[in-house]
């Protein structure tokens, strides 16, 4: 079955330890583009969570080739495994 975003915020509980992190957008202004900005604050805020929660895996639902190489990016830095939410077909 396929959850949105909106319903797996929903669906987390706030009191318990997690093994996994879902990296969701960055929006960064035109100016201050490549230059690391997003890749430096997930990568610090993945690491602060990993000093509290046993993180094994992060996720994706990437809709831009960008957003996808940032993930990447991320999961190399912070040595964790990177799973992907398939595209969906359209007929």
């Amino acid at each position: 079955e396929d959850i949105g975003e909106t319903q797996l915020l929903h669906d987390t509980p706030l009191d318990t330890h997690y093994d996994a992190v879902y990296i969701c957008s960055a929006l960064v202004l035109e100016e201050y583009r490549r230059q690391g900005v997003s890749l430096r604050l997930a990568v610090d805020a993945i690491r602060r969570i990993m000093a509290d929660h046993p993180v094994q895996t992060l996720f994706i639902w990437a809709f831009t080739e960008a957003g996808d190489r940032l993930a990447a990016a991320i999961a190399a830095a912070v040595g964790l495994p990177l799973l992907r939410r398939k595209k969906r077909e359209h007929p």
